[in-house]
């Protein structure tokens, strides 16, 4: 497994080979196509990376700075990051680490019906701070994570 720095032909690849639950929680919360959501991610991102295989591109990844000290934490892949759940844990967490010590808070919302994605973020060290928040237009049932470098949120 290699992670790098991602591209744009990154973003244009993973966007027509997203997993259903990525596109589908992609679609409801930002309300625009794969493409515009992934290139405002890498384009956006301080920074945004790239997951290798053997496979190929499996994952993109980053974080979007929203102000001072905070960064909303995203991640999209291809059904193939299915196939390796343990060493793309410990990939993240590495880089859930990584961030922490560059941002002060990082957040985001997901899908609150997806129990798996709600595990992964608890295994990562986030916490669930709220659920069932409607978000985007197509008022998805979310729960909001965060991971404060203090340990308190």
């Amino acid at each position: 497994m290699c992670i790098r720095a991602s591209t744009v032909e990154d973003a244009v690849y993973l966007s027509v080979r997203l997993r259903e639950t990525d596109l589908r929680e992609m679609e409801a919360l930002l309300g625009c196509s794969p493409l515009e959501g992934l290139l405002h991610g890498v384009m956006n991102s301080s920074p945004a990376m790239s997951v290798i295989t053997e496979e190929g591109l499996v994952a993109v990844f980053g974080v979007v700075p929203e102000g001072p000290g905070i960064g909303r934490v995203w991640m999209l892949g291809t059904p193939f990051l299915d196939k390796h759940p343990l060493r793309c844990l410990k990939e993240a967490r590495r880089w859930v680490s990584i961030f922490i010590d560059r941002y002060e808070l990082l957040w985001n919302y997901a899908d609150g019906s997806n129990p798996r994605q709600i595990g992964w973020l608890r295994l990562c060290g986030f916490q669930i701070v709220r659920q069932n928040v409607p978000v985007g237009p197509g008022n998805l049932p979310c729960a909001l994570f965060m991971l404060s470098r203090s340990g308190s949120i």
